[in-house]
């Protein structure tokens, strides 16, 4: 199982993907982009199985993937399930950045 370090200053997002996942891999790359726009911004890719990593789909809430989480200073502030618009993403890290 992955670790997950959640940083208690600055933005992060925490990337919940598994292998197969179609909407995934359309997803990650965007989320890279946005990581290139924005240097101070950690991304974390976390391949995971819901049916076998349990405890970690639990503490994190993750029921369906692709699922992307928000955190700044540790503390979750938004999350995506699913597929969303580019724009969605980028609206996020710049409120979470301001």
């Amino acid at each position: 199982m992955e670790k997950i370090k959640t940083p208690q200053e600055g933005v992060k997002i925490l990337f919940f993907t598994a292998p197969g996942c179609g909407p995934c891999s359309v997803v990650y790359p965007i989320l890279e982009g946005l990581g290139k726009e924005n240097p101070s911004l950690v991304i974390q890719k976390v391949s995971i199985d819901l049916e076998e990593n349990t405890k970690m789909s639990l503490d994190f809430r993750v029921r369906s993937i692709p699922t992307v989480v928000f955190l700044k200073n540790g503390k979750e502030e938004k999350r995506f399930v699913g597929l969303s618009r580019p724009a969605e993403y980028q609206k996020a890290i710049e409120l979470l950045l301001a």
